[in-house]
């Protein structure tokens, strides 16, 4: 069986246009995959609306993504439109480590929404920093454990593709089963935790029927949470969306990258899309990061002057209430 890397290291030649299109196409997802990423982690860094330790955690992905996107995955592709020989050893393994961590990252964000929605009761221990930087950290110690298998030939073997850079060539059913878990597993255990949280925000719905004030409090505080939750699943939909057809197409129908050549150059651009879309997805559905990032380019003070100048506004709703609570009341003239 074939395996995603090889997509990124053997190029065929193809018509000089379609060669640039691809190219053009690939390269502007790249800087679109960088700047998003880099401006997550800010935003998240800079959100004082949320608790330290799901930060923690979406800023681990948001910077092992931005470390993939820009490190690794963009000269694979310079050296692609170049024909640069991409250096094995040092370069391969730091693209291989990074791109396992940031799918297992997605893992330990839902580790961290399971507690918070299904066992509300006892988030206050899991969402310290302590345990928020064990999470952020197993993702990188797992994905350090897959690469010294790799190198010591367990399962898989770097081997050099096609004279330029290297691949990871599968060397039985235990080889197999890591490059599963590498990438697909973590999509799909993200996708299955999704489902067990929606699955339990409707059961507690039903309960909550009675009226009770506790009951719906708690309601009210996990509906609160279930944004993340919501960004998180739909992250991993768009995961698998990037990652099937790939992986569907090198590891049952090969003899279709030797018939159609270009598709190869393209289905390693679902990959870089893929980290593109990404943080998108976390900044449409949580709105308190668009305006942390707001802040932390306009500055602190700017941004608050910004604020109290707009509340204090004519036009500003809230500032007319206020106006007419405090304006005297008309004379009686009776």
């Amino acid at each position: 069986m074939g395996n995603l890397s090889e997509l990124f290291l053997n190029h065929t030649a193809s018509s000089h246009l379609d060669f640039h299109v691809w190219s053009s196409t690939t390269f502007g997802l790249h800087v679109v995959a960088a700047v998003f990423n880099l401006s997550l982690l800010i935003a998240v860094l800079n959100d004082r609306t949320s608790h330290p330790g799901p930060r923690l955690l979406i800023a681990n992905l948001a910077f092992s993504s931005f470390l993939l996107s820009t490190i690794f995955l963009l000269p694979i592709d310079v050296g692609v439109h170049t024909g640069y020989r991409i250096p094995c050893a040092p370069y391969y393994v730091g693209f291989h480590l990074t791109m396992v961590v940031c799918s297992w990252a997605d893992v330990a964000l839902s580790v961290n929404r399971v507690i918070a929605i299904c066992f509300p009761h006892h988030y206050d221990r899991c969402k310290t920093v302590k345990v928020s930087l064990i999470l952020a950290i197993a993702p990188w110690l797992l994905a350090a454990v897959f690469v010294i298998l790799a190198e010591l030939k367990i399962g898989s073997v770097f081997v050099l593709a096609a004279g330029r850079g290297c691949s990871k060539r599968l060397l039985n059913r235990l080889g197999t089963f890591l490059n599963f878990m590498e990438v697909i597993g973590p999509c799909v255990i993200v996708v299955l935790a999704s489902l067990v949280v929606f699955y339990s925000t409707q059961l507690r719905k039903r309960k909550d029927s009675s009226g009770d004030m506790v009951s719906v409090r708690l309601t009210r505080l996990i509906r609160r949470r279930l944004i993340i939750a919501k960004a998180m699943g739909l992250s991993a939909l768009w995961c698998i969306l990037c990652v099937a057809p790939p992986t569907v197409i090198v590891n049952l129908y090969p003899q279709v990258l030797s018939i159609h050549p270009t598709m190869g150059k393209w289905l390693r651009t679902t990959t870089v899309a893929e980290y593109a879309v990404n943080p998108v997805i976390y900044f449409v559905i949580r709105k308190a990061y668009l305006a942390s990032l707001k802040r932390a380019i306009l500055g602190c003070d700017v941004y608050r002057r910004h604020e109290v100048s707009r509340s204090l506004s004519p036009t500003n709703p809230v500032s007319k209430r206020l106006a007419s609570a405090q304006s005297p009341p008309p004379a009686n003239t009776q």
